[in-house]
């Protein structure tokens, strides 16, 4: 549903007292406006759904502290966002709530990946996977290549591919399409690391094709940015440029998640590839620069920032 369907259900929902309908309509809207870059608004919504939750439908709080704090994280307020998600994970306990409780640990893994705190992460990615293989859920095998990203981030490359390997296997086994994109994106990421750049680009590619298939326009962005800077690294700096810009074309493109980082990554590389004056000192100080201002807030951003320290240096 768009955006005023979405408030229209969450109205009726409220007028006749349809308390989990109109929580998760609210959910739902809030998850629209932020992704537009109404994050006033769509905090509002939230705070006001967490209210009603609390009051009315104590089953569908941890839900709403899980989309805050999910909200919180990706605008770099870790510390709200790590409030919002130990209590998410403290009511969910107490509520008995296995795969809440599993969805919260997933939660605070990612934000303890991204602060750099690696062995805890990995310790909150193994307690969401047991917890959905208790509950026998479905999605708990394709939740190990969790300890793919760890291993990522770790530097850990060969390790990396391996788990995701494995992953891609079962999701394309059980027809799981959302997560073998993600696996397909971060084995992308791998290979592009290591430097096997036309393994980096099938790769790449078949997840494009995938997030498009999905509908997933934000993701499908971030792939093709990414595709861009591997085309940069093959040499074919003109068809990287092209790519590039094809993104930034796109409506959505100012709303991804680390925009300015993933742009100013690729025409770094652009640069360097076509031999730019002074390409290789400016590509240097962009990663300074990029270092010093903090860690970035998504493994895609991080893992274009060890790409392009990677580049400068040859």
């Amino acid at each position: 549903m768009g955006i005023e369907a979405l408030r229209r259900a969450r109205d009726l929902a409220r007028r006749g007292n349809a308390y989990n309908p109109g929580i998760r309509a609210s959910v739902e809207l809030a998850q629209h406006l932020f992704r537009r870059n109404q994050t006033e608004e769509a905090h509002q919504i939230l705070f006001e759904a967490r209210t009603t939750a609390a009051n009315s439908a104590p089953e569908l709080e941890g839900l709403v502290l899980h989309e805050i704090g999910r909200m919180f994280r990706h605008i770099g307020r870790r510390e709200e966002a790590d409030q919002y998600a130990e209590e998410a994970l403290a009511l969910w306990t107490r509520q008995g709530d296995r795969v809440g409780v599993a969805t919260a640990h997933w939660a605070l893994g990612f934000l303890r990946l991204e602060s750099g705190e690696l062995q805890t992460a990995e310790s909150h990615f193994q307690a969401a996977i047991e917890a959905f293989e208790e509950v026998r859920d479905g999605q708990a095998p394709a939740l190990h290549s969790l300890l793919g990203l760890v291993a990522l981030e770790r530097g850990a490359l060969d390790q990396a591919e391996e788990i995701l390997g494995s992953s891609m296997d079962w999701c394309r086994q059980t027809g799981a399409l959302n997560y073998l994109a993600e696996d397909l994106l971060v084995i992308g990421l791998v290979t592009l690391l290591q430097g096997r750049h036309g393994e980096c680009l099938a790769h790449l590619s078949s997840s494009d094709k995938l997030y498009e298939q999905l509908h997933d326009k934000g993701h499908h962005l971030e792939t093709r940015v990414m595709m861009a800077m591997a085309l940069a690294l093959t040499g074919d700096w003109r068809a990287a440029k092209r790519q590039l810009k094809q993104c930034e074309s796109e409506e959505d493109f100012t709303f991804l998640p680390e925009q300015a980082t993933l742009q100013s990554v690729a025409n770094a590389l652009i640069d360097l590839k076509s031999e730019a004056s002074e390409a290789a000192s400016r590509a240097i100080d962009l990663v300074a620069s990029l270092n010093q201002s903090g860690r970035r807030t998504t493994f895609v951003a991080r893992a274009a920032v060890k790409l392009l320290a990677q580049a400068s240096k040859t």
